[in-house]
């Protein structure tokens, strides 16, 4: 604990300047109001789905909520030395472009309506989008890495070392009554379980809790390679070229990575991103993250089938 309670304390020292922390949470502020009011990613990003041109529009909004973060930060610190520099933009693109391909890529369902017996498409094609993420996430940044950026250590941060367990479990159980909590609002128990069942089990003949832990275990498996591309490609990789200042852009990207769920959880993001963002600045590793992330993601499931089984 006292490793980590030092991570915080350096950070502060080296990062904290309440000019720049209060302009972005404003910032941040008006974007969500926007966004939820508005209802901005449904109506107009998410709307592209059936164009084609989902992940274009998704590359928009992220690079811009990315960028613009970069920006203010730059402009309230008055030390834009960072900007000036070719790869903090060829890796910033690349970074919000694949998290773009990833979240906007739809080409599987295309196959699943040609090849896979109606009463398996849904659940095929949840299980897919949760695992997609090998191609248009894990083997790209591989190359990246491999071609582009050997002096970060172990593939950004897939590294066991420096992981200390035990605080990670004091997270989960604190984050565990903070769920238990959110889970009697209904935008809560309306939106999970991510995965409804239908006939899959029926048409399988197998008992329906398996299809769910197919589904489940594919869930938890996309918070690696999230974690991977937020705190270890985008922290990790850009600390060395922007120091400590990569970690409140981050946050900010990740807040609006979660527009299309509910509100609470968007806000609640800024501040496990940006919590999960100087652990994996200092220890370099992220499988802190997949352990707290992948376990608050599956209480929320675990709380959204004991609200149903309750109320039904």
């Amino acid at each position: 604990m006292r490793k980590f309670i030092g991570y915080f304390r350096q950070f502060f020292k080296e990062d904290f300047h309440w000019p720049t922390y209060l302009a972005v949470a404003l910032a941040l502020t008006g974007y969500l109001i926007f966004n939820y009011q508005t209802r901005f990613e449904y109506t107009q990003v998410r709307s592209h789905l059936k164009t084609g041109t989902l992940t274009w529009w998704l590359f928009g909004y992220y690079a811009a909520n990315y960028f613009g973060a970069c920006l203010l930060v730059a402009l309230m610190r008055r030390e834009g030395h960072w900007l000036k520099n070719p790869k903090f933009w060829m890796f910033g693109l690349l970074a919000t472009g694949l998290l773009a391909f990833d979240t906007g890529f739809i080409h599987h369902h295309q196959w699943l309506r040609a090849h896979a017996p109606i009463e398996l498409r849904y659940w095929l094609g949840k299980i897919i989008s949760n695992t997609i993420s090998i191609v248009t996430h894990l083997i790209p940044l591989f190359f990246i890495w491999k071609l582009l950026d050997r002096k970060t250590e172990n593939f950004y941060g897939l590294t066991v070392k420096n992981v200390d367990w035990k605080l990670y479990w004091t997270m989960l159980g604190f984050m565990a009554v903070l769920v238990g909590i959110a889970s009697f609002h209904p935008s809560f128990y309306e939106y999970y379980p991510i995965y409804k069942p239908k006939d899959e089990s029926s048409y399988l003949q197998v008992p329906m809790w398996l299809t769910n832990l197919a589904f489940e275990l594919a869930y938890g498996f996309d918070f690696i390679t999230v974690e991977h591309m937020l705190r270890g490609f985008i922290v990790i990789g850009m600390a060395q070229i922007m120091g400590p200042r990569a970690v409140v852009p981050m946050a900010a990207l990740y807040c609006t990575y979660h527009f299309s769920k509910p509100a609470g959880e968007a806000i609640s993001s800024i501040f496990g991103g940006y919590i999960l963002g100087v652990i994996a600045l200092y220890s370099r590793n992220v499988w802190g993250g997949v352990f707290v992330h992948m376990g608050i993601a599956w209480l929320m499931e675990l709380a959204a089938y004991i609200q149903n089984y309750f109320r039904s």
